[in-house]
C-alpha cells in the first residue's frame, strides 16, 4: 500500500473491490449568514396538502435555499417537518417563501439567523452547545453516541394528493387508532 493510495472502497461483490487513487475537493464560499428554520405541521394542520405542494417546488425553488421534508408518525396523526438552510438572511428567505410556499404561513419569527458552522449543531439536534462541540471525536451520551442511518429520495414524478391521504389511513388504521380523518 504506496502513498499514492488512500483507501479501498468495497465494490458490488463480496471479494471485489476499488482502489481510490485520486480525488478532487471543490471548495464554496459560505456566506457569513445562513438562515434557518423547522416547522412542523399535523394532518389537521393541512400536512397533506404541503406535502402535495412540496413535490412540486422543492426542486425548483432558489439555489441556495434547501428544503427538507420528514414524515414522522406523531400521537393519532402524521408530521410533517420542513426543515431549512438558506444561504443568505431573513428578509430574503421570507420573500422567497411567500412567493413560493406561501401555503406554509411563515413569518421571520420562524427564521433564525447564523454561521454556517453554527447551523450544523441546528441539523444534528445539539442544543445550547457551542461548534467547539464538533471537534470532541469521542463518543458520548447524545452527540456522537448512536448510529443513524438515513435515505434520500428524490421524486421522480409527483405523486397524486390522494396517495398520502391513503398512505395515512393504512398506517394509523394499522396502529389500531381507527378511523381518523385525514
Amino acid at each position: 500500500m504506496g502513498e499514492d493510495m488512500f483507501w479501498a472502497i468495497r465494490g458490488g461483490r463480496g471479494t471485489s473491490f476499488r482502489i481510490v487513487l485520486e480525488f478532487t475537493v471543490t471548495l464554496v464560499s459560505a456566506p457569513e449568514t445562513v438562515t434557518i428554520f423547522r416547522v412542523t405541521r399535523t394532518l389537521e394542520e393541512n400536512a397533506t396538502e404541503l406535502v402535495y405542494k412540496w413535490q412540486y417546488i422543492a426542486h425548483k425553488i432558489d439555489e441556495n435555499l434547501l428544503i427538507r421534508l420528514f414524515l414522522d408518525p406523531g400521537n393519532r396523526t402524521f408530521m410533517a417537518s420542513f426543515v431549512t438552510l438558506y444561504l443568505g438572511g431573513t428578509r430574503d428567505l421570507l420573500a422567497i417563501m411567500e412567493e413560493q410556499f406561501p401555503e406554509l404561513g411563515l413569518s421571520t419569527s420562524y427564521f433564525i439567523e447564523m454561521s454556517w458552522i453554527e447551523s450544523a449543531l441546528f441539523f444534528l439536534r445539539i442544543e445550547n452547545r457551542t461548534v467547539e462541540v464538533l471537534l470532541d471525536r469521542t463518543p458520548s451520551s447524545g452527540f456522537g453516541s448512536g448510529y443513524y442511518k438515513g435515505k434520500s429520495d428524490y421524486v421522480s414524478s409527483p405523486m397524486p394528493v390522494s396517495c398520502p391521504r391513503e398512505m395515512w389511513r393504512f398506517l394509523l388504521e394499522e396502529e389500531g387508532y381507527g378511523e381518523l380523518r385525514v
